[in-house]
């Protein structure tokens, strides 16, 4: 017979030069590697760099702006008094300053431009009766500003007190009639130091700011660089442009610098050493494995030779009458098999008896049948000279054998009494038992992975349903019922109306919706979460999921199978997520977003009910100071203590928020006259002048209250803030530590109340 030609054989690997080619190509892999991550290293630092001059441009931007925000309420408490007093702008100025550090002074210019007012006097002498109109730069800005009417800045100037800064002019307009300007001057050196305290890496960074192209801030110990390590960055801000430059220290450039490219070289080699060497092993064994595989040919053309036996013997079974027995013991066998809730123990003490009524001696016939460990004998068993025997084999390995015996002595034959026909016969019997007890063990598996798979699914803790969607019929499993704090025969019988009567009325709705588009082929699967009830009266998130499997003819879903997971712990983690979203992390409190919403509702439902409402906005006198002399921490223990204080002054109704700083807002709903109000502004008063124990100190701030009643003093959210932020703004600078409501008429305020 002829060998087919075989395919696929190995070839041994040849080659000296193999190891080395792979080993140059590697190591160039390994310095692209290497000088590609230095490279990422250096744009990280310059990254860096530029975020650096990019903030430090951001917060001038945002502190300009602010600062001219603040100034531009000075301007307005200016107008609604319809003038000031020496002493009062004195008294603001004061005020304003020691919050706001980098201004060189406030002054005042009246309209003919000559500077009368300057705050503080010390070391301003020179700008005294100073005449703003006799430099062309500055009279030019002034000029500017009174016909725009809107705050205007300098460019870079000689400080009259020595050194470099600018000025910010703000016209005041008191009953259509020009009033002279409010000016502020900046020494832009302090201005920068105080802005860039703020930062949390100043060691790591050096600045130099430049306006309108002239120099205006240079760190100590700066530099030019004109490498990489350098960048700049540009904003124009109310018409100016600012310049800052940034470089990194020596510092940033040791502590930015890290040990990766190096690592990644020398793993790199080793990694190449090592690959190397394993191509030299596989030179080595491959002519082993060659060898291997032509043994394995030798091997298959000895299955097919004994394949090719087996034919002709089939051939040769030409007996009818032992035929028939033949196939009645293999019938036998098979129906064994077929027998449902049989083991391979309990097939084979059945089988044994299967096998003597299969040979042409019957009465003489014993047989034996030894698996594994196991071994199996007819009732009368006797052990003979006369053998014929077959070994039994699973997946290619010999588990066994199958004996069968003649008792009686046939002296007439050499060789047996057995014939050619019992010889493949016994073969047949015992490649039959090895594909049963093969089909069995295949069977036990399944059924010890359908066991593993239940476990897993009570491991995971996941509820399974099948659905049949024609009729209704649906199967739960105990970790579904369980979910919602039942026990499995309580929900029994179980139909798609178990679930429905405990699903949330909403969420049946939107999950009816998603099974549409699964069932019309929209969405591949279906998914939803709904909430469903617990035993318990309280509802449970549960995440749906489920997918038809079977299909009608005319395709239609049949069959769906699903899994219900309790996501109730997810669901209220989101929840303090929105949460935090909406209140300040430090006390609690509602946030400015969260307390501009309950004004907006409150003012529907005083416009609706005809009431009345009360915003009160208030900070801390005197917070500042503790934050300087006790540190952050002291802040924030204060302003805690505070917020818990506020809320045991207001009823439930009402809303405490903080809305920034030591800057606290109070919304006061369904007052019913304004004394009501004026006693919780004494109550939050007399609360906050309260002293507080901190690690040993005392500690005690004031409150200065603004108040704004609705309708009285405005008709939106953003009216009222900031009525009752004037108002508050007010009582400091006179005297703070009280409250005063918000005044509609531009007459000359009284004293505030204590």
């Amino acid at each position: 017979m002829s060998r087919p030609p075989t395919l696929g054989e190995p070839y041994a690997i040849k080659g000296r030069w193999i190891p080395y080619a792979f080993a140059v190509v590697l190591c160039l892999a390994v310095f692209s590697l290497w000088q590609a991550l230095e490279k990422r290293e250096a744009r990280a630092r310059q990254q860096a760099i530029a975020a650096e001059a990019e903030t430090v441009l951001n917060l001038i931007d945002v502190d300009l702006n602010n600062r001219i925000r603040s100034l531009q309420r000075f301007v307005y408490r200016w107008q609604q008094r319809g003038g000031m007093t020496r002493q009062e702008f004195f008294l603001d100025a004061d005020s304003y300053l020691s919050d706001h550090p980098g201004y060189l002074a406030l002054e005042w210019v009246d309209p003919n431009f000559i500077v009368r007012w300057v705050v503080p006097q010390q070391g301003n002498e020179q700008a005294i009766n100073l005449n703003l109109a006799l430099e062309e730069i500055r009279r030019t800005a002034l000029k500017k500003a009174q016909h725009q009417q809107a705050p205007t800045l300098s460019m870079p100037v000689e400080l009259v007190q020595g050194g470099i800064g600018f000025l910010v002019y703000l016209p005041i307009t008191v009953d259509n009639r020009f009033d002279g300007f409010l000016l502020a001057v900046f020494r832009t050196s302090s201005w920068v130091e105080s802005l860039l305290t703020t930062r949390t890496t100043p060691r790591y960074f050096k600045s130099c700011i430049l306006m309108d192209s002239k120099q205006i801030y240079k760190a100590p110990d700066w530099q030019q660089r004109p490498d990489e390590l350098q960048y700049a960055k540009e904003l124009t801000v109310r018409n100016h442009l600012f310049v800052v430059q940034s470089r990194p220290t020596t510092l940033y450039l040791t502590a930015s610098h890290t040990l990766l490219p190096e690592l990644v070289f020398l793993f790199g080699l080793t990694l190449i050493c090592g690959l190397v060497l394993i191509i030299y092993l596989l030179q080595k064994t491959s002519s082993a494995v060659h060898t291997g595989n032509r043994n394995q040919n030798m091997l298959e053309l000895e299955i097919e030779q004994r394949q090719q036996i087996e034919a002709e013997r089939e051939m040769l079974l030409n007996d009818i009458g032992e035929r028939v027995k033949a196939l009645h013991c293999l019938y036998s066998l098979s129906r064994l098999a077929e027998s449902t809730g049989k083991n391979v123990e309990q097939f084979l003490f059945q089988a044994i008896e299967c096998l003597p009524p299969a040979w042409q001696h019957p009465e003489y016939t014993t047989a034996r049948v030894a698996f594994d460990e196991m071994t199996f004998t007819t009732s009368d068993f006797h052990e003979s000279s006369w053998k014929l025997e077959s070994t039994i084999q699973t997946n290619g390995r010999t588990r066994g054998k199958v004996e069968v015996f003649y008792s009686k002595q046939f002296a007439e034959f050499d060789e047996g009494p057995f014939t050619q026909e019992e010889r493949y016969l016994i073969n047949e019997i015992a490649d039959r038992i090895g594909s049963v007890v093969q089909q069995k063990k295949a069977v036990e598996a399944l059924a010890k992975e359908r066991q593993r798979l239940a476990f897993i699914l009570e491991g995971t803790h996941v509820g399974t349903w099948e659905w049949n969607v024609q009729t209704g019929e649906t199967v739960f499993n105990s970790r579904w019922a369980e979910n919602l704090g039942y026990q499995l025969d309580e929900l029994t019988p179980a139909s798609i109306k178990t679930w429905e009567r405990f699903c949330h009325p909403e969420d049946l709705k939107k999950a009816y919706r998603a099974l549409k588009r699964h069932f019309s082929g929209r969405d591949p699967y279906y998914q939803c979460e709904i909430r469903l009830k617990h035993k318990n009266g309280h509802w449970v998130w549960i995440l749906d999921r489920g997918k038809v499997s079977v299909w009608t003819n005319d395709g239609a879903p049949l069959r769906m199978f699903g899994t219900h997971t309790d996501i109730s712990e997810q669901k209220q983690a989101e929840a303090r997520i929105r949460h935090l979203a909406n209140h300040d992390a430090l006390t609690g409190l509602p946030s400015l977003r969260l307390v501009r919403d309950r004004i907006n509702v409150a003012l529907e439902s005083a416009h609706r009910k005809h009431e009345q409402f009360a915003v009160m906005f208030f900070d801390l006198d005197g917070f500042k100071a503790i934050n300087d002399q006790h540190g952050h921490d002291a802040g924030d223990f204060v302003l805690q203590t505070v917020a818990n204080h506020l809320l045991n002054c207001v009823r439930k109704s009402d809303t405490v928020a903080r809305i920034g700083g030591d800057e606290f807002l109070l919304l006061l709903t369904e007052i019913k006259s304004v004394d009501d109000v004026e006693n919780i502004a004494c109550k939050v008063i007399e609360t906050v002048n309260q002293p507080m124990e901190f690690e040993g100190y005392l500690l005690q701030v004031q409150a200065s209250v603004g108040i704004a009643l609705y309708p009285t003093h405005g008709h939106t959210s953003k009216a009222l803030i900031k009525q009752a932020d004037s108002a508050m703004y007010t009582v400091k600078s006179s005297g703070k530590n009280g409250y005063r409501f918000a005044m509609p008429s531009q007459d000359k305020l009284p004293p505030p109340t204590v």
